[in-house]
C-alpha cells in the first residue's frame, strides 16, 4: 500500500495491518516533498508501534 502520512492512508494501513497477514501487507511511504520537517519519520515511527514496518 501506498502511504502519503494523513489520517486517511495511515488509519487504511493499521487496518490492513489488522486484517491480513504480516507478510501480506507492504506499506511504502514516499516523501514527496511537501512533508512538514520529521513528518516521515514520525509516520514510520507511529505504524511501528504497531508491528507494520514501513518503507520509505
Amino acid at each position: 500500500m501506498l502511504l502519503s502520512g494523513g489520517v486517511d492512508s495511515t488509519v487504511c494501513a493499521a487496518l490492513l495491518h489488522k486484517a491480513l497477514r504480516k507478510e501480506q501487507v507492504i506499506a511504502v511511504h514516499i516523501d514527496n516533498g511537501f512533508m512538514r520537517k520529521n513528518e516521515s519519520h514520525n509516520v514510520e515511527q507511529s505504524l511501528s508501534k504497531i508491528g507494520l514496518s514501513v518503507k520509505g
